[in-house]
């Protein structure tokens, strides 16, 4: 979730682009000099969301310059009592009013420009920036270094119209809301209403990109009690061919780390997007020499988004299983009162998972399986969740502990296991919505419950806590002279025991 988040803080802030000390390129070749003085078009793009536009404000400083987004705007888009209270309860969070603010140094000819860029009283949860080189972008990266973004900028006028009719995407938003949540109850709702007009009042206030965005995470703050609806360009052309190049660690949202000295691997997924990228991070855990004895897949952050996480399960469990039932709002009624969808659909390959997707859209419900891939990974697994593991997220923690195939270590999720789709608002925008429910194969929902850990500790604790019960499983087995001497396999001998 923190890439995710820190990819929307990008988008939502509009990190301004460092360079040479003379110009750099921006938009259609006009040239920025430096240090950065007066009013830019800041574009941001991701290789999962943007082209994103805004506006910032940059004045030098004494070591490179600093720029802002709108003083005001925050408080007006939160609106209401907080609103008003903004200046006094939350100053520290959006100081004069200012959604996201970035400052950086200059480049020389010895290093980059280095910049952090986040929330405007809270810059230490920021993202860094850096200018690769004069004629590029800037690069922007997380606080582990994994980059996510690139960044271009342009002149503007101190004064100019909004950037897009977002009256329009707004209304549009509320209509796909009606027709496409999940709950039709939900749907008319007084927490629905109420986003809806704050999205509207908000979408009549705003100039740019960045601040319609954070109007709608602010309304959804303020009203929604189920997953969040986000509202973002979807990418272009060019943004397609400007992450071409990059490696593809760089542009999914996963991390795969190995320590050969313990043969343990942590995989850390922030989001599930492409089911191929799934398929390509698991392979190369599968294809590491010497190869990984345990696993720690690291789901803290994680809040779906799409049903890629299926294919997650299709590499760790060694039988085909049962997923359960994914059906929408033209469906609800009926699978709750016991109803089973006549279409069920196997995740065998990367493929079945866009199958999976188009049935439910087509149809309103589905029955999910997995089945096993060619060669999936049979050592000891230690889960790592908090609350927030959700969304999407959520049937594959529970089909990977309902199979006692993995030690769940953490805290609670968060009991949404709602499956997010992306809906056509116009303009090149989607709303991905919550949009499918979800019953496990055993019946039992946990919707407002979660799945608790077999081991309960703090977020920040839990990999610790997994690694050492790696460890002593792994040498344990070892000293026992291994699984063959007492006619079991190392699955019957490592898993743990609910």
């Amino acid at each position: 979730m923190k890439r995710l988040l820190a990819a929307l803080a990008v988008i939502a802030a509009q990190a301004g682009c460092v360079s040479s000390p003379q110009r750099i390129e921006g938009a259609k070749g006009k040239p920025i000099a430096l240090p950065l003085d007066g009013v830019y078009k800041a574009t941001v793009r991701t290789p999962f969301l943007g082209p994103v536009s805004s506006f910032i404000s940059a004045r030098p400083t004494k070591d490179g310059f600093v720029a802002r987004t709108r003083e005001g705007t925050a408080w007006t888009l939160i609106g209401g009592v907080e609103g008003m209270l903004g200046p006094i309860v939350a100053p520290f969070i959006f100081p004069s009013g200012v959604l996201f603010s970035w400052s950086s140094s200059l480049p020389t000819a010895e290093k980059p420009g280095a910049g952090v860029y986040g929330v405007a009283g809270m810059r230490s949860m920021g993202v860094k920036t850096s200018l690769v080189a004069p004629d590029k972008p800037v690069e922007v990266f997380l606080q582990d270094g994994q980059r996510i973004a690139l960044v271009t900028l342009e002149p503007a006028e101190p004064e100019t119209p909004p950037l897009r009719d977002y009256a329009a995407l707004s209304e549009r938003a509320a209509d796909t809301i009606q027709r496409r949540l999940f709950d039709p109850e939900l749907a008319r709702s007084g927490q629905v209403k109420g986003y809806a007009e704050r999205l509207r009042r908000n979408a009549a206030f705003v100039k740019d990109d960045v601040e319609f965005i954070a109007g709608a995470v602010l309304a959804s703050r303020a009203f929604l009690k189920f997953t969040m609806p986000i509202l973002v360009p979807v990418p272009d052309a060019e943004t397609e061919s400007m992450f071409a190049s990059w490696p593809a660690k760089d542009r999914t949202p996963s991390k795969l780390d190995f320590n050969d000295e313990d043969g343990i691997a942590t995989l850390k997924i922030e989001a599930f997007f492409k089911p191929e990228d799934v398929d390509r991070v698991f392979t190369e855990l599968m294809d590491h020499s010497p190869p990984a004895r345990g696993l720690i897949l690291d789901l803290r952050s994680c809040p779906g988004v799409t049903l890629a996480s299926l294919r997650a399960a299709s590499w760790l469990l060694s039988s085909p299983a049962e997923v359960g039932v994914f059906f929408g709002q033209t469906e609800r009624a009926a699978t709750l009162e016991g109803a089973r969808p006549v279409a069920t659909v196997t995740i065998d390959s990367a493929a079945a998972v866009a199958a999976l997707e188009r049935t439910l859209d087509d149809r309103g419900a589905a029955v999910a399986r997995v089945e096993p891939a060619a060669r999936p990974f049979t050592g000891p697994v230690m889960l790592l969740t908090t609350k927030r593991t959700s969304a999407s997220t959520e049937p594959l923690v529970w089909l990977l502990t309902s199979s006692e195939r993995v030690t769940q270590i953490g805290q609670t999720t968060s009991g949404k296991p709602l499956t997010s789709r992306p809906f056509d608002i116009g303009q090149g925008w989607v709303m991905w919505l919550a949009a499918y429910d979800f019953t496990p194969a055993s019946g039992g929902r946990f919707h407002g419950k979660g799945l608790r850990p077999d081991v309960e500790c703090s977020r920040e604790a839990a990999p610790q806590v997994a690694r050492k019960r790696l460890r002593t499983m792994l040498n344990t087995s070892a000293a026992d002279a291994g699984p063959a001497s007492s006619g079991q396999t190392l699955d019957e001998v490592l898993l743990p025991t609910r």
